[in-house]
């Protein structure tokens, strides 16, 4: 697709090709380009053809000396929400800075009278599991955000040193007292109506986008979200062990 003579593209996303399906009416088949899918170490900045360059990785690019933690997500997740999908009934979506949901969707083929197949999605089943609501992350000073960080020795969790910022995502959906379990929660939704949803964002380095959502009490959530470029900040960093080392000469009478 040309726009002015050019290929669409911006230093995220280029639009390479837009086919129309022989075999589907009114169906495109639109092949974009972008280095927002790839590996932290294979983001590759584009020329004004479209084409990535290899010399030019996006991370070595945009992050700066001293960045904020704040700045790092900011940066890498303001405009995109990440998806978890693991075969199981829920899809889970968090958008940075906005909410975290759950939602179940099906999908319909139809045909029409000349022979064309027509796919939909139908929503189902959706859920607020949290919402972003002004805390003390979004006014701690950058000098400050490590009070902020919880260190741990689980380097399983994540990359880097295991340390995880994590931040609370409040009044969600309410679960209605048919779905709570335990006893205190249990009394607290027979008389208040219900329990309102909520989640835990931990955020951790990673060696690529990845979401991981598991409910660790009645109506509560822990959302690990694995960020790459966390990793070149020194909260989270592996830390180096200084090496010594030791002479031996001989001993003379």
């Amino acid at each position: 697709m040309k726009k002015d003579g050019k290929q669409f593209h911006t230093d995220d996303i280029a639009m390479m090709d837009l086919v129309e399906d022989h075999d589907k009416v009114c169906s495109y088949n639109v092949t974009m380009c972008t280095p927002l899918l790839c590996d932290a170490e294979e983001k590759y900045l584009l020329d004004e053809e479209g084409t990535p360059q290899p010399e030019k990785l996006v991370d070595e690019v945009n992050t700066k000396e001293d960045e904020s933690i704040r700045e790092i997500l900011d940066r890498t997740l303001s405009s995109t929400c990440l998806q978890s999908s693991t075969g199981g009934w829920w899809t889970y979506e968090l958008c940075h800075g906005q909410d975290i949901r759950q939602y179940h969707e099906t999908t319909s083929t139809t045909k029409t009278s000349s022979g064309a197949t027509i796919t939909s999605k139908r929503m189902e089943s959706e859920h607020a599991l949290g919402l972003h609501k002004a805390d003390v992350f979004d006014t701690v000073p950058a000098d400050e955000e490590w009070r902020l960080v919880v260190n741990t020795t689980d380097s399983k969790k994540g990359g880097g040193n295991g340390a995880y910022l994590e931040v609370e995502y409040t009044q969600g959906d309410i679960c209605d007292h048919s779905d709570v379990t335990d006893s205190a929660s249990f009394a607290r939704a027979a008389s208040t109506g219900g329990v309102a949803r909520s989640s835990s964002i931990r955020y951790y380095c990673g060696d690529r986008f990845e979401l991981v959502v598991n409910e660790d009490s009645t109506c509560h959530y822990i959302v690990e979200v694995k960020i790459p470029a966390l990793c070149k900040h020194p909260l989270f960093k592996v830390p180096l062990s200084k090496k010594q080392v030791v002479k031996c000469l001989p001993v003379t009478n």
